[in-house]
């Protein structure tokens, strides 16, 4: 409420601000024109006596009116001095009088400004506060404006006057149209929802519209959007489908909610009709599922509705129904009177007619239940209408249906671009020809493989699966002749409808070869068959398994010589490691089939495989035990045990322990015990070390204490024993328990100090040597840093 301060006397302020009559009244100011003296004069003073205070303030500003600190000290003691008083009180008016004079000198001071508002505002004077904030507007330069305005959106948003705060906002949004969200937040708060979408449609006509909220244009959308749906009655724009049409095809990937929106629009005006019309529109349109999922979401939510609101409204009709059961009574008495029968006939139509628009609404929901998966798959193929795993999904939904499948196949063919399909488009084209051959009709089945060879796929792996197919369909049939002939076209012909640089791809295909090959294997003569294997190794489509399948194929069929051949022509093509499952079969074959009668071409073939065989291979050890025993079984024992030999030499690891352990066991079957000493002594200590040294060494010592050596297995464990550190448990085990219990069964008193005496001194060197080791590879990483 403003207060009316009109009926106070008016204050002569010029009375006030006058220079001093005598020079006594000047308090001993030399120099009336020198802000210092002034302001050390005031402050001289009590600061409790205003009175004084206000009395040299007034005279200083006569001399020095255009001085900003004596005005806003001045202005605001006297703020401070009116606190004590009320509102009505005859001082504010004079105060504000001063601040008036004071702006007369002070207009370009955003700060006087600011506080003169501010106090008029504590006294209630609404009209006076808002001129004056214009009037500051007015007189203040156009980068002190927002100063202002702070100030005055806050006063204006506490006086809670709609139409005042809309006057100013208004103002404010010329002066930062960016603040047009803050208004619209005020505007709602207010619940003035037809000025809000108004703000809205403007700022969304601005193309450089910047958000504050950070907000983009289609939230912005949707803000205004959801606005107009939720308030149709109170909202007075025109066109409004229109508008949120417009937002529709502005932002096609995200318009689920603008639909719904749409929708929800006309529902809140009672058009469920027209609402029914705008989901299926939608359903029709969008191209997501995530799009898909709100809107058919929304659609059921707005039919369960329906269904709901007519059941609440026929409970709240229960004494409708009692009139009319009293009205049917009625009526029934009439019968009986054989008067006015037309009346219960209304009387039991009205009745029918509910339960039919009931069973009406149910049956529309349960009818767009039932249509979801087909309005899914629309819009997936809306989507990517070259969506093959999509087309095949759609058919299964017409199970039961064969004309309906037929015409998704005819749609799927014709709508998939198959260099751009996503998945493989041949698919498509064998599904649809299986189809027709469930059903018998082998004729149709062969046109559409006819039409789909025809087609340049995106990759010749499609192709070829189309013809295994097609071939397979004969196959099934027992047309053995038609399948081998579509395969026969297939790896001979060259495709011309396909890109330049694949043109003569599909003949290389192996997946066709594969499957020509066996049809000729089974149902071909020999020849063809072995022409067959013999294009598919000159064109080096054959695999490792390919030739092992003709071989066999040859050895089937008597042709030994030619099988053995192939071996050795595949032999030449694959290298390492593919060809290692063709030497060992090639070489088991041989020797099953010539065992001694060919022995020199035996080993030539052994010593080819040695050479070539890398010697990290795993499995070289394999070739190594099939030429030793086949020279145990056919050749001569000294060449099995020169083979041996050799394998200690050209194996590492693991593998050359294993070697010397059966090179050692073969040794004393074939010479005898004695026999091994060389090959322990002077083979093994050579070429073994570490672990796999010291193993074969204490077999060696065991050797030598079974025949009675005890001497010659003592001088074992010495030598191996510069090798065993004790501190190592698991060598304390292995060696150390060993050569004790040793010691105790076969030795004395002196044999036993010794032992101590080896085991003491190679303590004490592992004990001096591991810490200057540990030092190395300090070093060592600090050098490498």
């Amino acid at each position: 409420m403003e207060i009316n301060q009109a009926s106070a006397p008016e204050v002569d302020l010029k009375r006030l601000f006058k220079a001093p009559d005598t020079e006594n009244h000047m308090d001993g100011i030399t120099d009336p024109y020198s802000f210092r003296s002034w302001w050390n004069a005031i402050h001289a003073l009590d600061p409790d006596d205003y009175k004084e205070r206000a009395k040299l303030y007034y005279r200083s500003l006569y001399f020095l009116p255009g001085s900003y600190k004596l005005w806003y000290n001045f202005l605001q003691e006297s703020k401070e001095n009116c606190k004590r008083f009320s509102i009505h009180s005859k001082r504010y008016e004079i105060i504000n009088g001063v601040f008036e004079y004071s702006l007369s000198y002070m207009n370009k001071m955003p700060r006087i400004w600011l506080d003169y508002c501010k106090f008029l505002g504590r006294q209630k004077l609404i009209s006076k506060t808002r001129e004056t904030y214009d009037r500051a507007l007015n007189s203040l330069p156009l980068p002190q404006h927002n100063l202002i305005w702070i100030r005055y959106l806050d006063w204006v948003k506490q006086l809670e006057n709609l139409t005042m705060i809309k006057n100013v906002y208004k103002r404010y949004l010329k002066f930062s149209p960016n603040a047009a969200e803050e208004y619209i937040d005020i505007l709602l708060e207010y619940g003035d929802v037809q000025e809000a979408a108004e703000v809205y449609l403007k700022i969304l006509d601005e193309e450089n519209y910047n958000s504050k909220k950070g907000l983009s244009q289609y939230q912005l959308w949707m803000q205004l959007c959801e606005l107009i749906s939720k308030h149709p009655d109170k909202i007075r724009i025109q066109n409004v489908e229109e508008i949120i049409r417009h937002g529709i095809k502005k932002y096609s990937d995200e318009v689920g909610r603008l639909w719904i929106c749409l929708a929800d629009y006309n529902s809140r005006k009672g058009n469920f009709e027209k609402t029914r019309e705008i989901f299926e529109e939608a359903l029709a349109n969008i191209v997501t599922a995530r799009d898909f999922s709100l809107i058919f979401d929304a659609y059921i939510n707005f039919e369960e509705t329906i269904i709901a609101n007519d059941a609440e409204h026929t409970e709240r009709d229960d004494e409708f129904e009692d009139k009319l059961d009293e009205m049917i009574d009625k009526s029934l008495n009439l019968i009986e009177e054989r008067k006015d029968e037309d009346q219960l006939r209304d009387i039991n139509k009205d009745k029918m007619d509910d339960c039919k628009d009931d069973d009406y609404q149910i049956s529309k929901l349960e009818n767009l239940l039932e249509r979801r998966p087909f309005l899914l798959s629309n819009t997936n193929l809306r989507q990517n209408p070259s969506n093959v795993y999509e087309w095949l999904n759609r058919v299964k939904l017409y199970e039961g249906n064969n004309e309906m499948k037929i015409q998704t196949y005819l749609e799927a063919i014709h709508q998939i671009d198959p260099s751009k399909a996503y998945g493989k488009a041949g698919k498509v084209w064998v599904e649809f020809a299986t189809f027709y051959e469930e059903n018998g009709d082998l004729e149709n089945a062969n046109q559409i493989y006819l039409k789909a060879i025809s087609l340049a796929f995106k990759n010749i792996d499609e192709l070829a699966m189309v013809y295994c197919s097609w071939a397979e369909m004969h196959f099934r049939h027992k047309n053995y002749e038609s399948a081998l002939l579509i395969l026969h076209t297939a790896v001979s012909s060259k495709r011309g409808k396909v890109k330049k640089e694949r043109e003569d791809s599909l003949h290389l295909s192996t997946k066709l070869w594969y499957f020509y090959v066996d049809l000729q294997e089974n149902f071909g003569t020999f020849e063809d068959a072995k022409k067959a294997y013999e294009r598919m190794m000159d064109l080096k489509v054959a695999s490792p398994q390919t030739i092992l399948n003709y071989c066999a194929f040859l050895e089937r069929h008597y042709y030994f010589e030619e099988s053995f051949r192939i071996y050795e022509r595949s032999l030449s093509i694959f290298d390492w490691p593919h060809c290692y499952d063709l030497w060992v079969i090639y070489l088991s074959k041989f020797i099953e089939r010539y065992s001694d009668t060919k022995i020199e071409r035996t080993r030539d073939l052994f010593d080819q495989v040695l050479i070539k065989c890398p010697s990290k291979h795993k499995k070289k050890k394999l070739f190594f035990y099939m030429y030793a025993d086949f020279e145990e079984n056919f050749g001569l024992i000294n060449h099995a045990s020169e083979i041996y030999d050799r394998a200690t030499k050209e194996l590492e690891g693991e593998d050359r322990i294993e070697v010397f352990n059966i090179f050692i066991a073969k040794t004393a079957e074939f010479y005898g015990i004695t026999k091994t000493r060389e090959i322990l002594y002077e083979r093994a200590f050579d070429l073994l070390e570490g672990r796999d040294f010291i193993e074969i060494g204490l077999k060696s010592a065991k050797l030598e204490r079974k025949l009675g050596e005890i001497d010659r297995a003592r001088s074992i464990y010495q030598h191996l024993s510069q090798f065993c550190n004790p501190k190592i448990k698991e060598i304390q085990e292995k060696f150390w328990n060993v050569w004790d219990k040793f010691e105790i069964y076969h030795g004395n008193e002196d044999t036993y100090k010794e032992f101590m005496k080896y085991k003491r001194t190679v303590e004490m060197r592992y004990s001096i040597s591991v810490p200057f080791e540990a030092i190395g590879e300090q070093i060592r990483s600090e050098v490498e840093k």
